[in-house]
């Protein structure tokens, strides 16, 4: 009888060990993810910023419209790529613990 409570408690252990791993790993994927959200968000304002340069020395009546243009694009697609993070985060966090769980 001993020796079923020891098993019992051991795989309960097992078990909390398992939540515990879990739950450090869903951190760590949305602190990732998040990480190369800015990442990618920095990644193209920094080639926005390279090109509203590169037109600014053409000095032709044309350069304010295509700065504006080009920052409204790159928002654009800084605010694209926040709502798939928004709406595949909870998608990929459920995919990972399924991954990690059912091993």
């Amino acid at each position: 009888m001993e020796d079923i409570i020891k098993r019992i408690i051991n795989i309960e252990e097992k078990a909390q060990k398992i939540i515990e791993d879990t739950a450090q790993e869903e951190k760590n994927f949305e602190k990732n993810l998040q990480e190369k959200i800015d990442h990618l968000h920095q990644d193209i304002l920094t080639r926005a910023d390279a090109k509203i340069e590169s037109l600014n020395s053409q000095e032709d009546s044309g350069d304010a419209q295509a700065e504006s243009k080009l920052r409204a694009l790159a928002e654009k697609s800084a605010a694209h790529m926040r709502g798939i993070y928004e709406q595949k985060k909870d998608e990929w966090v459920e995919t990972i613990f399924q991954g990690i769980v059912g091993r």
